[in-house]
């Protein structure tokens, strides 16, 4: 075959791979806009299942963008994960896990391989943990931040799009916008008046799941975050979806700012989201940024390519935030720098198998990690103990029960004069924290336990061991990564006004980032021991139950539907399976305390008096014996005697 023949061929393939990619290579696009809003849940958007009328533009944007509807964010929380965005690097190699961290200057984040390509960046934030202290400001030519929400409450996009939306409409080169929002953060209730209201008249049934706002109203943050303001999780839901609605406005406005200034048809759109929020889905809390189940993990992500490409396409297969910078860059045409771990999903769209077979990320509160490959979800058991985990970042108070023991002190926040005080009975652990911040491994059948509900870490010993030891090789991979690119500056102090910004949100003092950085490129301990002792929880089956019923009677107290000898015979059998329990899990009897003695309040409330000194009887009895047992000090028990009958 002659040189010229071959020539042509050559020159014929590659046209056939730019009609394959539409125009994405051969027609750079002139605009990108990132769009990150913070804490979102892809199920409450319509796209991904939620109610109509929660998200009618992104619903909309959805018909001509691809959608991929298995996304994991590499981190439960806020500033690990938009770097990760903003990096291409996992949280182990950028490195920027925690407050007072700051990206080496050695990192080449996106805004700086777009600026340097000749593109104008912009950067419009609501604060928080997307500061420009911690190195997002890299590379933009504007990053504006906003920290003074109105009323106290999260900022959403009312306050930072007139500005960027100003700034883009002055641009006549090729732009690069980023955008992120608190719409749809707590405090829930924060969004416009109207549109709360209007959310709020949705009807809302009780839920198997709302007695965990009783129990969580014990936790400091969770108080701080005005969840427990709610008396069901699905009034929670209806002002979560407001703030979705208000998000989705506001992708809206930029929409048509795009369609008005003549960019939108060349113009590459990603919306997404940092991370996501768990409702009490494994009983930890109402929140985010500790667990690494998908609640916390699975994120929303719709990109709508140049001229439509690919429009309405769905992309099953597992990916991650690590593919966003690499994605904008190989749709631009930018060379990507070398030590971007992920994958073009532009290539995945147009059909090119992806390479990278697993996600790998960590919750810095719990240095635990996470890997999910073949099918599976393996969480690595934290190298923080659980009741670190709860006083840094729950901050539980023990509840007001009289004989109660006050436990350890400890004290919350950066300002000396004004500390959180707070204290916990960590020996009887009265919240059951130990049963939900899981010490032991976690292994989930991902196709058959997408819930992640069925722990099979004792089933399947092999693949623990298989998928740790994986997981042990990516971590070092990525920590020399991290310290290749490190430039060896300290981290900052905390910002005092960025610390008052972040409690706005609800977030709690982290923990010292130069204590933590002298042991940065270490394993976490889980990595480098196996496991001796791993906490077995008690059977808490009978508890939740009481749990149930006691939620049920307090929704019936408050909405005046339900005969007082009704009450009265509802709360005694309450009491009764509660002690119990006690009875049969002496050791755990601090858990059984605050749970009468709510019990009594409600009684109280409603008119109507319980057999209390069988109850006290008992409790008298169970602590002698727990007391002697522990410290052969305690005077003999008194007998125990049978509880009455259930009235009903």
């Amino acid at each position: 075959m002659s040189a010229r023949r071959i020539v042509i061929l050559l020159l014929l393939a590659g046209g056939l791979t730019a009609l394959i990619l539409g125009r994405v290579y051969a027609n750079p696009p002139r605009t990108v806009v990132l769009i990150s809003i913070d804490t979102l849940r892809p199920e409450r958007l319509g796209v991904y299942g939620g109610q109509p009328g929660t998200s009618p533009n992104i619903d909309e944007l959805a018909k001509t963008s691809v959608v991929f509807d298995q996304v994991l964010a590499n981190s439960p929380w806020t500033l690990p994960s938009h770097m990760t965005m903003l990096t291409g690097l996992d949280p182990v190699a950028h490195g920027v896990r925690r407050d007072g961290y700051h990206l080496s200057g050695r990192v080449t984040t996106l805004a700086e391989a777009l600026r340097d390509a000749g593109f104008r960046t912009g950067g419009f934030t609501a604060g928080g943990f997307v500061a420009a202290r911690y190195g997002f400001g890299e590379g933009f030519s504007v990053y504006r931040e906003s920290y003074e929400p109105p009323g106290g409450g999260a900022s959403g996009f009312s306050r930072i799009l007139p500005e960027a939306l100003e700034w883009l409409g002055r641009s006549r080169q090729d732009t690069f916008l980023f955008l992120h929002t608190f719409d749809v953060h707590a405090p829930y209730d924060t969004c416009d008046p109207e549109t709360l209201a209007s959310f709020r008249s949705r009807p809302v049934k009780d839920g198997a799941d709302d007695y965990q706002l009783h129990r969580l109203s014990y936790l400091y943050q969770q108080n701080k975050m005005r969840v427990t303001e709610y008396a069901r999780i699905g009034e929670l839901l209806n002002d979560y979806d407001a703030g979705v609605h208000m998000a989705d406005a506001g992708v809206g406005q930029v929409i048509e700012a795009l369609r008005a200034t003549g960019r939108l048809d060349n113009a590459l759109i990603i919306v997404t989201s940092d991370h996501g929020e768990s409702f009490a889905d494994h009983g930890v809390h109402i929140g985010h940024g500790i667990g690494l189940t998908d609640d916390e993990l699975h994120v929303p992500l719709l990109m709508r390519l140049p001229h439509d490409q690919f429009a309405g396409k769905r992309i099953g297969t597992l990916v991650d935030l690590v593919d966003l910078a690499p994605t904008v860059l190989d749709v631009m045409g930018v060379p990507a720098p070398h030590e971007m771990a992920g994958e073009s999903l532009a290539k995945l769209a147009a059909g090119t198998p992806r390479h990278r077979d697993y996600v790998m990320g960590l919750s810095q509160n719990t240095e635990a990690c996470f890997l999910v490959r073949d099918g599976f979800k393996f969480i690595l058991s934290p190298s923080i103990p659980p009741m670190d985990i709860a006083k840094r970042h729950l901050g539980p108070m023990t509840p007001d029960a009289p004989g109660a023991d006050p436990g350890d002190e400890y004290e919350l926040g950066h300002d000396p004069k004004n500390p959180i005080l707070l204290h916990y009975d960590v020996a009887g652990d009265p919240l059951g924290i130990r049963d939900v911040l899981l010490d032991v491994p976690q292994l989930y059948d991902r196709a058959k336990d997408p819930q992640e509900r069925d722990n099979l870490w004792k089933q399947d010993p092999k693949r623990v061991e298989v998928m740790s030891g994986f997981l042990k090789e990516l971590y070092l991979s990525s920590a020399q990564v991290h310290k290749d690119l490190d430039d060896g500056l300290a981290p900052e102090p905390v910002d005092p006004h960025v610390q008052t910004a972040l409690s706005q949100l609800g977030y709690l003092a982290a923990a010292d980032a130069t204590e933590q950085r002298a042991n940065y490129d270490q394993l976490p301990i889980a990595l480098r021991a196996p496991l001796s002792k791993p906490y077995e929880p008690p059977d808490t089956g009978e508890l939740i139950e009481g749990d149930q019923a006691a939620q049920f009677t307090r929704r019936r107290i408050e909405d005046g539907d339900v005969p007082p000898d009704t009450v009265q015979r509802a709360l005694q059998s309450i009491g009764n399976k509660y002690v119990a329990w006690a009875v049969k899990n002496p050791d755990c009897i601090a858990r059984v305390r605050w749970r009468v003695e709510a019990l009594t309040e409600l009684a109280q409330k409603a008119g109507v008096e319980l057999d209390m000194d069988l109850w006290r009887k008992r409790f008298l009895s169970l602590e002698a014996k727990v007391a002697k047992e522990q410290h052969q000090v305690a005077p003999p028990p008194a007998p125990l005697q049978d509880p009455p009958p259930d009235p009903r």
